[in-house]
């Protein structure tokens, strides 16, 4: 709910958010990015929408449009919906 990465994920974070990588240091990387959120939250998403961001900055291709769930509401729905785009 604060926008912090998950304990699974700190590791991840930590490394990716390092300010010696050097842009285009992923461009053989290929991803799709889903987060999961809860929209009662001021930070709804913020750990997708930066995964997305980053890795795009770090010259890896998105394959889809990051994809943003709801736990406010049907979070199974949210991700059915952008698997099928």
């Amino acid at each position: 709910g604060e926008g912090d990465p998950t304990d699974n994920t700190v590791a991840f974070h930590r490394w990716a958010s390092d300010a010696s990588r050097e842009p285009g240091c992923l461009a053989a990387l290929q991803y799709a990015a889903f987060g999961l959120g809860n929209t009662q939250y001021e930070h709804y998403n913020s750990m997708g929408k930066w995964v997305d961001a980053r890795l795009s900055a770090l010259g890896a291709r998105r394959l889809a449009p990051l994809g943003l769930g709801d736990d406010d509401g049907d979070i199974d729905a949210d991700f059915e919906s952008w698997r099928a785009s």
